[in-house]
């Protein structure tokens, strides 16, 4: 999860890249408190393609989701 939680005090943080880090599973209830994403990106990261659904759901803003169809590691 690393600096995730500190994504918090962006309160109107838009559009976010955290492709090809450590980001996994851990950080999800962090992600879907950013209430203002347009945007975000998750190519090769530890998280599960079943959690799109979760993350569109927590986030009504969110426009673009990018995930991998396979989990891999960072």
């Amino acid at each position: 999860m690393g600096s995730v939680p500190l994504l918090a005090g962006l309160p109107v943080l838009e559009s976010l890249n955290l492709s090809n880090t450590s980001v996994g599973y851990g950080a999800l209830p962090a992600l879907q408190r950013l209430a203002s994403l347009t945007s975000l990106a998750l190519y090769s990261c530890a998280i599960p393609p079943s959690a799109a659904a979760g993350l569109r759901a927590a986030l009504p803003r969110l426009l673009t989701l990018g995930m991998d169809d396979v989990i891999s590691p960072c």
